[in-house]
């Protein structure tokens, strides 16, 4: 499922119209149309986290699924390159080994 359409999925279960969820994110109804649809741009980082808010949803899977990654994993990775050849050389750990070895819950 891409991710206009899992937006349109949340925003359908909770019964809420576009111009309703556009207003709510600070949007056009016409950018979420499109956006849903597929056939328009993935909002920014901002929005995204916006929506993830609303939906009661992790704000870094929602960028995942937009293929972006938050500005401040980006300022570490920056600051610390190694970090991401770590990233690299544990991307085949599963959620449980990666939640024994940051203490943090995957969704």
């Amino acid at each position: 499922m891409t991710f206009g359409e899992s937006i349109r999925e949340w925003r359908l279960e909770r019964k809420m119209g576009l111009r309703q969820f556009a207003k709510a994110v600070g949007v056009s109804p016409t950018f979420l149309s499109k956006m849903e649809r597929g056939t328009g741009p993935l909002p920014g980082e901002e929005t995204i986290c916006g929506m993830a808010k609303f939906f009661g949803k992790d704000p870094d899977v929602l960028l995942a699924m937009a293929d972006k990654v938050a500005s401040d994993v980006l300022v570490v990775i920056k600051r610390q390159p190694a970090y991401a050849g770590f990233i690299r050389a544990a991307a085949h750990l599963t959620k449980e080994q990666w939640q024994q070895i940051t203490f943090v819950k995957l969704g």
